[in-house]
Order: C-alpha cells, then sequence, then structure tokens
C-alpha cells in the first residue's frame, strides 16, 4: 500500500498495548492510542492520592509508561471508564464474583460508548476484545471502518474446559461481551498458535484468525550468567497468582519435593491474596516458599538472574509475558501446552499436563539431579527469545495484518 491507514488502537490501561502501539508506530503505522488515564506528572495530587489506595509499588512508575515519547500527539486519553472500573471493583466487585464481573463488564461498555466520539477520520478500529461493547464496533462499521479485535486469551469453551469453572458462560460474565466483539470483528488478532486452535474448534473461520506473538523487552535478555550446580535448586513463579495460573497445583509440587528430600526454594513475585488456600497451605506446611508481592523491573531481574528454573503450570493463558522473560534471562521453563507458549518439548524448555503435581514435582527432580540440563536449556531458549520473540518483528507482522486488513 502507498499510504500508511489511519488506526485507532483502543484499550484500558494494558501495559503490552503501550508498548505494542509505541513499536507499531515506529514500523510507520499512522496510529492513535485511546487509553485510560495518562496523568502528566506523577507529583500530582490525583496520582498521589491514586497510589495511596492501590498500594502498589508499581502502580506509579507503570502509570508513568502510558506515554512513551514516540506516541507524543498519538495519545487520547479518557480517564473516565478506568476510575469507573477501579472504583467499583473495589467496592461493588467485593461482594462477590458475580459483582466483579458485571462491575467489569459495565466499565467496558462504558469504554466503547465514549469511544464513538473518536472514531471518524480512521480505516481501522484495533480494539481490545470488549471494549468494542456500547456500540463501538457497530458505529465504526457504519463508518466504513474495518474492526480488528485483540484478543490474549483461548475461547472461553476451552478455559471452560481446562479450569473446570463454568463461569464463562454465565449471562453475568465479562466474557459475553468479549465473545460478543469477536463475533463482530472482521479479523481477530491472537498472540498464540493455541489460541487460535481453541477457536477453530469452537467454529470460527481460519481466515479469521491471524496469530501475531507479542514481543519480549530486551532489557531481560541472557541476564543469568552462572547456573549453580550445588545448593538447593532456586525456583520463580511471576504474575498474578490466581487458580487459573496452575498455582495450586505448583504448591503440591512443592510439598511433594519437600516429602522427597528434595531442597527446592520458589520465589513468588506479583500480586497474591493471604485469604487464598494455596498460600494459606504454603504457610501452614512452612513450604519453602517466598511470596514478595509487586516489585519494580530492576528488582525483577535480579531474582530473575539469581533462580535456575521458571515454573508456569498455567491452566489457561494467551501469551504469558512474564514466563517469556523468564525465558528470555536464560532460565529453563516448565510450562503447559495450555500456557500458550511455544516451546520445543525438551530443547526450549519443558511441558508437563495441567492438574498434574506429580508431574511437575518429578520434572523439577529430574532438573535438580541434571544440573547442565538446565544451562542448556536455559541458554537456547534465550537465544529463541532473542531472535523471534521481538517487538520489532511483532510491529511488523500487525503492520502487515492492516495492509491485508484493508485488502478484503
Amino acid at each position: 500500500m502507498n499510504k500508511s491507514p489511519r488506526v485507532l488502537m483502543s484499550t484500558l490501561g494494558r501495559s503490552h498495548f503501550i508498548i505494542a502501539a509505541d513499536n507499531i508506530v515506529k514500523e510507520g503505522a499512522d496510529l492513535t492510542l485511546l487509553q485510560g488515564w495518562v496523568p502528566k506528572s506523577e507529583k500530582s495530587i490525583l496520582v498521589r492520592l491514586a497510589a495511596s489506595i492501590i498500594k502498589r509499588k508499581s502502580f506509579v512508575p507503570g502509570l508513568m509508561k502510558r506515554a512513551p515519547l514516540s506516541l507524543k500527539g498519538r495519545i487520547i486519553s479518557m480517564p473516565f471508564p478506568e476510575v469507573v472500573q477501579t472504583f467499583l471493583v473495589l467496592t461493588v466487585g467485593r461482594l462477590g464474583r458475580v459483582f466483579y464481573h458485571l462491575s467489569v463488564r459495565f466499565s467496558f461498555w462504558l469504554h466503547g460508548l465514549l469511544t464513538r466520539r473518536f472514531l471518524s477520520g480512521y480505516d481501522i478500529y484495533h480494539v481490545k476484545s470488549g471494549l468494542g461493547r456500547g456500540g463501538a464496533i457497530k458505529a465504526a462499521h457504519k463508518l466504513g471502518m474495518k474492526i480488528l479485535v485483540d484478543h490474549c486469551v483461548p475461547h472461553p469453551k476451552a478455559m471452560q474446559r481446562s479450569t473446570g469453572d463454568k463461569g464463562y458462560d454465565e449471562w453475568w460474565s465479562y466474557w459475553r461481551g468479549v465473545m460478543e466483539d469477536c463475533a463482530e470483528a472482521d479479523m481477530i488478532m491472537v498472540g498464540s498458535q493455541y489460541v487460535k486452535e481453541t477457536f477453530l474448534e469452537f467454529g470460527y473461520s481460519p481466515n479469521k484468525i491471524k496469530v501475531v506473538e507479542l514481543g519480549v523487552l530486551s532489557m531481560f535478555n541472557k541476564i543469568k550468567e552462572t547456573y549453580d550446580k550445588t545448593g538447593p535448586l532456586k525456583l520463580i513463579y511471576t504474575g498474578m497468582w490466581a487458580h487459573h495460573k496452575g498455582v495450586h497445583d505448583l504448591v503440591d509440587a512443592v510439598e511433594i519435593l519437600v516429602r522427597r528430600n528434595v531442597a527446592v526454594e520458589l520465589t513468588v513475585l506479583g500480586s497474591y491474596s493471604e485469604n487464598d488456600s494455596g498460600y494459606i497451605k504454603a504457610q501452614a506446611l512452612h513450604l519453602p516458599i517466598s511470596f514478595l508481592g509487586h516489585i519494580v523491573q530492576d528488582d525483577l531481574r535480579k531474582h530473575l538472574a539469581n533462580s535456575d528454573v521458571y515454573v508456569f503450570p498455567s491452566l489457561r493463558d494467551g501469551f504469558a509475558v512474564s514466563a517469556f522473560e523468564g525465558m528470555s534471562a536464560g532460565l529453563c521453563l516448565i510450562t503447559t501446552k495450555e500456557s500458550s507458549i511455544p516451546i520445543r518439548d525438551g530443547e526450549t524448555g519443558f511441558y508437563v499436563p495441567i492438574h498434574a503435581p506429580s508431574a511437575i514435582a518429578d520434572k523439577i527432580e529430574y532438573l535438580n539431579t541434571n544440573r547442565d540440563v538446565i544451562e542448556k536449556i536455559g541458554k537456547q531458549s534465550a537465544e529463541v527469545v532473542e531472535k523471534d520473540f521481538t517487538w520489532e518483528n511483532y510491529a511488523k507482522k500487525v503492520h502487515a495484518v492492516y495492509e491485508e486488513l484493508l485488502r478484503r
């Protein structure tokens, strides 16, 4: 195409969308990013007030990364839906799961409703799945725009099967709105072949689904320089501590290893609840698991560099950036096929079945006995991530998707 298409990308504060937009613009796309709150200064009263409520170390640094220099003049800040979502989730959402879903679903609908006034003058509406409600996708179609829905996880029916959770199909579930967006899209962009396969399984045309893997920040690449051959095996898990991430299987696996007298230490980085049954069990049994909560990226680099094995037994995921960061660092990865991470089993990581703590324990014990394997696979996986999973590659592929979409 001679002229770059005009693109409106819509998200609600998700950091990977901001990094994505930054790189897509660098690739030459004429893109505007519509997102949530973009404060002008981290010292403003509102930012300090929000930080006191959220109480997370990474909150303010993450907030200030929403406006990279390359996007100057290309950002539309629409804070109201995000503020509403935060308020509802922290109040009404705490009344139970149904209220949490309804809170998120309403804020998504509100975001879409308010998006409609910004749609004119664009060729493509690139929207995070779920945010096209409120009539946004229908309004964009009336304006002659092509709709690209950016979807990050497997089809809800596949997630229901792997997690055993029937809530994905309930009337109150925000996944209803997400799938309505997917149904109305001209094209759906997903982050892995596994996610695409779940959509094909449930009736979607292969021509409607495009796989574009996200990138991994180069700041993590090959930061692990030494591989210990003795001492306790250092395991690490980063990201949200939640049931669908398979964390309870991980706790059970550590318990099995302790009973086998295998010396391991597990560090958990990211949000967790002291009411979580896995956390309670780990504390009650005095398992060698340290919960450190949210940390800044410089500290994350240090923890990754000092670890041996990244364990990620997720029951459902679309593109687990945190696990890719571990691979990029040079750690050996243990994960599931349902995590959507495209490793070569036995070469760039190891697959284990979901709901299988004993299989996780077996693989960790094997690596503890064969420390050379950790170094070999860690270095191979770091090479693969450095070569194939860059944001530059991502941007080129998205640009090609835009061009194909306009040719249809």
